[in-house]
């Protein structure tokens, strides 16, 4: 059988410039990459085509601002070269905290000596919290537990500041710098760090003199790892470092919604969808896939449509989805690729089955040899030699 193809008719109007969805501004860290590609792209009419659409995310995880209070012993038995080691201390953690480079990072400050006082709540200047250092006293008695209730109290009212992060999100740590034990004993100490690290705030404490109590803020640190010497103040600023720097929450898509919507003149093959859809419009030209995760290696869907009309056709009226991330964000995407396909009339020729007899040439008849009359005579025949 033999078989010739001639393209249908043009493209109507109404399917000149199918529409899109269109992306929405970025609320969430994550990009989805979409694809989708039609095969085969040139057919015969009442053949069909596998549409797949793959999907690969990409999350920027987000860093965990820190808020930090620095809790300082101002007593009299800081005075001296204690109160400069914690004054200079201090200052350099400060600078750790690169206020500049991570501007949701904010500091505090309170000293204690027979009270506590707050020189400074939380910041996101630096400047203006080394100030608040300087002006630390050096009188009195030692207070420890009232420093570290009042540090509670300021790390509190940052949960409530309207930040860039939510309560849940923020590293809150304090760093207690003691010169002296605490007057009361042990004791009121240790309720007030517990106090703070029920409510998941990290308790460094430094020694800041020979007469720190030592045994006592040991046990007030978070463990035994939060607890330093003053003298070995570049450990202290190297395990800070470790502990809350670099912390960052991961982003994942939780929530993903793809939609596919078909040209009239394209019919969904039912049941050829893998994975199925989880919704199918009445006329069934819309297709909606849900998921509640878009895994690291992608997601890819096949499905196969048929075309009803010969022509150079678009294989959709609009491809795009939304999703949502764990850390509230939100985002739009589209399909950017528009796969055409070309549908082809098939037009047959007739193939006669028996070959036509084959002719036979006949030579015309030949008209009748005269046949002779009597028998043989003689004929006389004149002399040429004579003049």
């Amino acid at each position: 059988m033999a078989a010739l193809w001639a393209l249908g008719a043009g493209t109507p109007k109404s399917m000149a410039q199918p529409t899109w969805p269109t992306a929405t501004p970025a609320l969430s860290p994550c990009i989805v990459e979409a694809n989708k590609v039609a095969a085969p792209q040139v057919l015969l009419l009442g053949e069909t085509t596998t549409i797949t659409l793959t999907m690969s995310g990409l999350c920027a995880g987000r860093r965990i601002p820190d808020h930090v209070v620095l809790v300082l012993d101002a007593s009299a038995a800081a005075a001296g070269e204690p109160h400069e080691q914690i004054v200079a201390a201090t200052i350099e953690l400060i600078g750790k905290l690169d206020l500049t480079r991570y501007p949701d990072n904010r500091v505090g400050v309170v000293q204690f000596d027979s009270r506590a006082k707050r020189l400074c709540g939380l910041t996101d200047d630096a400047e203006r919290a080394i100030r608040c250092v300087r002006r630390l006293g050096s009188s009195g008695g030692a207070a420890v537990d009232a420093g570290i209730a009042e540090a509670l109290k300021v790390l509190r009212n940052g949960r409530r500041c309207r930040c860039s992060a939510t309560p849940a999100d923020i590293y809150e740590a304090l760093v207690v710098f003691a010169a002296a034990p605490q007057a009361a004993g042990c004791a009121p100490v240790l309720r007030a760090a517990n106090k703070a690290k029920i409510q998941g705030v990290r308790i460094v404490t430094v020694c800041s003199g020979p007469a720190c109590g030592s045994s006592c803020l040991r046990q007030a640190a978070t463990s035994a790892r939060y607890f330093f010497e003053i003298e070995d103040a570049s450990r202290l600023f190297a395990v800070f470092e470790r502990i809350h720097g670099g912390a960052y929450i991961r982003i994942r898509i939780e929530a993903l919604t793809i939609t596919d919507r078909l040209p009239g003149n394209m019919r969904y093959v039912a049941g050829s969808a893998v994975p199925a859809p989880n919704e199918i419009s009445p006329a069934g030209d819309v297709l909606t896939w849900r998921t509640d995760v878009l895994p690291q290696e992608g997601i890819t869907i096949t499905f196969t449509i048929q075309p009803l009309q010969p022509g150079h056709w678009p294989m959709t009226l609009g491809a795009g989805g939304r999703y949502a991330d764990n850390d509230g964000g939100a985002r739009s995407f589209a399909f950017p690729q528009m796969p055409h396909v070309t549908v082809l009339r098939p037009m047959s020729l007739v193939t006669p089955i028996d070959p036509p007899p084959t002719s036979t040439f006949t030579p015309p008849p030949q008209p009748p040899r005269p046949t002779p009359v009597g028998g043989p005579r003689r004929l006389w025949l004149p002399r040429l030699d004579r003049p």
